[in-house]
């Protein structure tokens, strides 16, 4: 009952801050998908369909093997500046390794690096903070290192924040 009200509040949070938030609209590129359907890479599109529930779960995008490097890149329909991004681990975290953002132009950005580690935890919603981008953001990727996990991967949502406030933490 606390995992639900934890992540209830998170997704409040993020809510609550209106047109400052901006869901993936897009699917621009993938590495591989479970399912046509069900797992499948355009789960990750839109406000979560998992979370604040945590787990294995066909509303979720996984891979089609487990233990590979795997990403997905996703687009936004209004390219902004962005200071924060959140991603919804909902089964088997702590293998994100890379996030890169896109302009409009298609010129690729490094965001960060990770070190991916197994996280003993059924999911999260994992934040990523840093200062404002000095450009409009178009697209994100991030990668995912599969092989230090011991099973499939879920992530159901991605997510930028624009405001000039961070999320509470």
């Amino acid at each position: 009952m606390k995992k639900f009200y934890f992540f209830a509040l998170l997704l409040m949070a993020l809510n609550s801050y209106g047109q400052s938030v901006k869901w993936a609209d897009k699917v621009l590129e993938h590495s591989s998908e479970f399912g046509k359907r069900q797992y499948s890479v355009n789960q990750v599109l839109g406000k979560p369909n998992v979370l604040p529930n945590l787990g294995a779960s066909p509303n979720a995008w996984s891979p089609k093997k487990k233990g590979k490097e795997e990403f997905v890149k996703v687009g936004f329909n209004e390219p902004m500046r962005i200071r924060q991004i959140a991603i919804a681990e909902t089964h088997n975290p702590g293998g994100i390794h890379q996030i890169f953002a896109y302009d409009s132009n298609g010129q690729e950005y490094l965001l960060n690096t990770f070190e991916p580690n197994f996280i003993p935890i059924e999911g999260r919603l994992f934040r990523f903070f840093f200062d404002q981008t000095p450009y409009d953001v178009a697209a994100i990727k991030i990668t995912i290192n599969g092989q230090l996990l011991t099973g499939h991967f879920g992530i159901d949502a991605l997510v930028f924040r624009i405001a000039t406030s961070r999320l509470p933490s």
